[in-house]
């Protein structure tokens, strides 16, 4: 398509095209060009077309004011190497790309631009130096539907910018640091695009919800929790994010251990290392509790049934039994490999440590201090849903950082029952504490969004309970239905 303006002095010409390719491009681009010295090609659109083997755009362009490619398939490299063509470019609109990252000087010979748009490219990384060529121009930047998961710090030096879109991509929070980008840089800002928003009460409380009430910044929106979905933060009072959880109070609580109450490293960083330094201590000290002569015969059996493994022969001296069990643990450490007597005998030294006071369950403070208040001011009853052994989690929460929490606990189960990840085995948890699903009758914390989206699917109320950033993006793919905490602290009920 060619839509022309015509003056005493030339003739202004905009072309559209579709379902075109690199060389009838060219090919028609300079024959305009050629023809007649007066005509002016302001403004180029090409979409759904194969530019894969343009190389250099048509030299008619040196007058382009505002070019727009979607869908072309153009190499971010014959854009760097045209730059001497674009000087007089004010607007470069660039979409359903397929371009990873930005690198530095992208955009150098093109000071005269004042708006950008680079959208759903698949665009994960900018360098630092990408837009430092447009600090003195540039004042609408678009980065919409990428795969951005931090702001962009390219963006700081864009000093006259008043206009920022960051909007679906992967960006759920904004760190005091990069608050700073803004603050110290993008002085002239007056919108910011981002709807990806997790907007808990410790976002509400950050310099960045601060610096956008304060500044009037519109367009930052919460996407979860639910009840905040689509709320501009510039207009929402910190003590609205931290009202309570519009659910009424639940008769119970369920909750895993690791990951949820305590860190889930504390398994790999407290009680494996202590199995290793602890267990042939504790094989020589409780030879004569029945628990360990019965784990021994079970090892023994095991032993005998794997070809390759150490053997245990139990009609030997004890000094020498326990050096072939000894041989036995090392076996299984080095190859991995955790058949169920060795799992028992983890559990029985790490049972040990813990009546000796070697270990505790390092939960985490706020956990500690509402489970308190949730059992003795609103009488909520407590049990553990756990995937690990039932009779651990007992041991594992009789001596925690913040004493005995099963003095607070009502229960706890484990999959013997079924899979977390399966409906049925919430529906058996319920029969089991005589609560009906469904209501505000039962609210289980989970870190995992499978086990959320099965306990939902019984009848459950669910939170996750996520700690880190990057285990909300996650969720975040699986259930956006779900609402998330980023600790107990943000839980209240009316």
């Amino acid at each position: 398509m060619l839509s022309t303006k015509q003056d005493d002095q030339s003739i202004d010409i905009r072309i559209e095209c579709r379902h075109t390719n690199a060389s009838i491009l060219m090919t028609d681009i300079e024959n305009l060009a050629s023809c007649n010295s007066t005509i002016n090609l302001l403004e180029l659109s090409v979409k759904d077309s194969n530019l894969t083997h343009l190389y250099n755009l048509p030299s008619g362009l040196y007058n382009v004011q505002k070019m727009f490619l979607d869908n072309t398939g153009i190499d971010l490299e014959t854009i760097r190497e045209s730059q001497e063509l674009l000087k007089s470019l004010r607007v470069l609109r660039i979409s359903n790309e397929n371009f990873t990252e930005i690198q530095r000087n992208l955009f150098n010979g093109m000071e005269e631009l004042k708006e950008l748009s680079l959208n759903k490219l698949g665009m994960a990384y900018i360098n630092i130096e990408a837009f430092v060529s447009l600090q003195d121009s540039l004042t609408l930047l678009e980065l919409r539907s990428n795969k951005i998961r931090t702001v962009p710090t390219a963006v700081q030096s864009l000093s006259h910018l008043e206009c920022l879109d960051l909007s679906g991509n992967d960006i759920k929070s904004v760190t005091d640091g990069n608050t700073g980008i803004f603050s110290s840089g993008l002085r002239r800002l007056k919108r910011l695009g981002i709807n990806t928003m997790n907007c808990s009460c410790e976002f509400g409380k950050s310099k960045f919800a601060t610096w956008l009430r304060t500044h009037g910044i519109k367009g930052v929106q919460c996407a979860m929790p639910e009840r905040f979905l689509d709320k501009d933060v510039s207009n929402t009072a910190i003590e609205e994010f931290c009202e309570p959880w519009p659910n009424s109070n639940p008769k119970v609580i369920m909750f895993d251990i690791s990951g949820t109450v305590a860190r889930e490293s504390f398994v790999e960083k407290i009680l494996q290392p202590y199995f290793k330094i602890a267990y042939q201590v504790y094989m020589d000290n409780a030879w004569n509790k029945q628990e360990w002569q019965d784990c021994l015969r079970q090892l023994s059996i095991v032993a005998e049934r794997d070809m390759k493994a150490p053997k245990i022969e139990l009609t030997k001296e004890k000094s020498d039994i326990i050096k072939e069990a000894t041989k036995y643990i090392e076996y299984c450490l080095e190859n991995n490999h955790e058949p169920k007597a060795f799992v028992m005998f983890r559990f029985l030294v790490w049972f040990d440590g813990y009546e000796r006071n070697k270990i505790k369950t390092p939960v985490y403070s706020d956990v500690a201090v509402t489970m308190k208040r949730w059992k003795m001011d609103q009488n909520i009853r407590l049990y553990v849903l756990s995937n690990g052994w039932k009779e651990a989690s007992k041991k594992f929460m009789s001596d925690t950082s913040h004493g005995d929490l099963n003095a607070i606990i009502d229960g706890h189960f484990d999959n013997s029952l079924g899979s977390l990840e399966n409906v049925e085995t919430y529906i058996k948890v319920a029969n089991l504490i005589q609560e009906k699903p469904g209501g505000d009758q039962i609210l289980f914390l989970t870190k995992s969004p499978q086990e959320g989206k099965a306990a939902q699917n019984a009848g459950f109320n669910v939170i996750l309970v996520l700690t880190r950033t990057h285990a909300v993006d996650e969720a975040m793919e699986i259930c956006q239905d779900i609402p998330i905490a980023r600790s107990f602290t943000d839980i209240e009920f009316i």
